[in-house]
């Protein structure tokens, strides 16, 4: 079985393009801290693939440092660059989730609670 679940956040902004055939594909990459205990060990970072719904939603409303959780499978992708065999392993996404907290829209309203003091 190969299932991968990921949280992270955005390390850039979702670079976005069609297929020939019109799918809408968005690549970026995730950054993963691993803690042990309440001390932060290490960084991983692992780059990404979303295809149509998902990739639209997601370039609708992540930016560089969105926190996401990804769940979808592990590629081993290879190619040459310069002659040079390149290789690295990503993910293909089949779901996404946001985790950030929904930022305030422009037409709410945000009540204060004002607080007078008085001098005796």
């Amino acid at each position: 079985m190969n299932k991968v679940i990921l949280i992270g956040n955005l390390t850039r902004d979702l670079e976005v393009r069609h297929s020939k055939d019109g799918l809408i594909i968005a690549n970026s990459s995730l950054a993963i801290n691993e803690f042990k205990g309440t001390e932060k060990e290490k960084t991983i970072f692992i780059d990404f693939s979303l295809f149509g719904k998902n990739a639209e939603n997601a370039n609708k409303y992540l930016k560089k440092g969105s926190r996401v959780a990804i769940f979808g499978k592990l590629d081993f992708q290879s190619w040459i660059s310069q002659g040079l065999s390149k290789n690295k392993h990503a993910v293909i996404v089949d779901e996404i989730t946001f985790l950030d907290k929904r930022e305030k829209q422009e037409d709410e309203v945000i009540y204060k609670e004002e607080v007078v003091q008085y001098e005796n």
